[in-house]
């Protein structure tokens, strides 16, 4: 097969049937699994457990293994979960994350019975890995709140301490959120270079005398940086507008600072997301990782800084955006 000779309607399909195959297969591996356990044929083989027959014999990872025994054990339980996951309605991530539940409330003598599993993995249909734990955990409380760790602080050398610490999810979530602002000055920083961030924005805030360089310098700072990189190649780039280089060049090549209230109108109007929406699909893309004002029109097509004309896309829609407009083979000379 020819891929690169495949449209995209073509591509997708071929796609989502190479998919549905290797869900069906996932599913018989599981069942031939079930068979080398019943025969013991792992233990005739030499290996003391169905996962390291998996691991050493078959050339599965750790996690692969486990997913795979864990799901042949479920399975074997509540046969639904087959169907569910041929038809990707449960992912192996998330059988294997009830697996270890179950094993879990055994242990706490609140063990379920098989409706209320079967209960479960309907809630947990078409979850994520994280969702799916979260359901799972707001299932049993108790169970939860008795493995929660303590705050720890230790030190590791002379110059570094590792903290343990356990976050409320809406915290979490506020950090991924300052994550996704900082991601124009780190792409996708750790936590302990979020918070060393997160110190230095609050340290330049409150203590009188400029003694660190807060985010809101540097960002003043790459501005600067950008405006004389581009100078030549931003033309052909439609004039990307960025969170931390909002201009753009007249007709005239007189450069046009977009204004403050228009850039926070075009945030606030996007509700701080990528506004690329796939014309076939309608789905919107939403990412908040490095988000950019960008013009619809470009400039260079005489596209203006009118609210009209301004939308706020992640970086590489406005990649794919630039791409689309002046075609691959002229952006490439830009993105060598």
């Amino acid at each position: 097969m020819n891929i690169r000779a495949l449209s995209d309607s073509e591509l997708e399909f071929c796609l989502r049937s190479k998919v549905s195959e290797e869900r069906k297969i996932t599913v018989e591996v599981i069942r031939l699994l079930e068979e080398v356990n019943s025969r013991n044929l792992h233990l005739e083989r030499g290996y003391g457990s169905l996962i390291e027959y998996c691991i050493r014999d078959l050339g599965y990872s750790e996690s692969s293994a486990y997913r795979r025994v864990a799901a042949m054990r479920v399975a074997k339980e509540i046969p639904q979960v087959t169907e569910a996951l041929t038809e990707g309605r449960l992912s192996l991530v998330v059988v294997a994350q009830a697996h270890t539940f179950f094993k879990k409330t055994a242990k706490s003598k609140t063990e379920l019975g098989e409706d209320k599993k079967c209960e479960v993995f309907k809630a947990l249909e078409q979850k994520s890995a994280r969702e799916a734990e979260k359901i799972l955990l707001h299932l049993l409380p108790d169970l939860a709140a008795n493995e929660i760790p303590k705050e720890k602080i230790k030190a590791v050398t002379a110059e570094y301490t590792q903290v343990t610490m356990v976050l409320h999810e809406k915290l979490r979530l506020k950090l991924e959120e300052l994550k996704s602002l900082f991601s124009h000055k780190n792409s996708n920083p750790s936590y302990s270079e979020l918070v060393e961030l997160l110190a230095d924005f609050a340290l330049k805030k409150l203590k009188p005398e400029p003694a660190r360089i807060g985010v809101e310098t540097i960002i003043e700072s790459n501005v600067k940086l950008k405006t004389q990189r581009n100078t030549n190649a931003g033309a052909a780039l439609r004039h990307n507008i960025s969170a931390d280089a909002e201009i753009s060049v007249d007709g005239c090549g007189v450069r046009k600072h977009i204004s403050k209230s228009l850039r926070v109108e075009v945030w606030r109007r996007a509700d701080h997301r990528c506004t690329y929406t796939d014309l076939i699909t309608g789905r919107r893309c939403e990412s908040k990782f490095q988000l950019q004002v960008e013009h619809i029109v470009p400039v260079a097509k005489g596209g203006t800084n009118d609210l009209q004309n301004l939308e706020l896309l992640c970086a590489a829609h406005n990649k794919l955006r630039a791409i689309q407009t002046f075609g691959r083979s002229h952006m490439q000379q830009f993105t060598c």
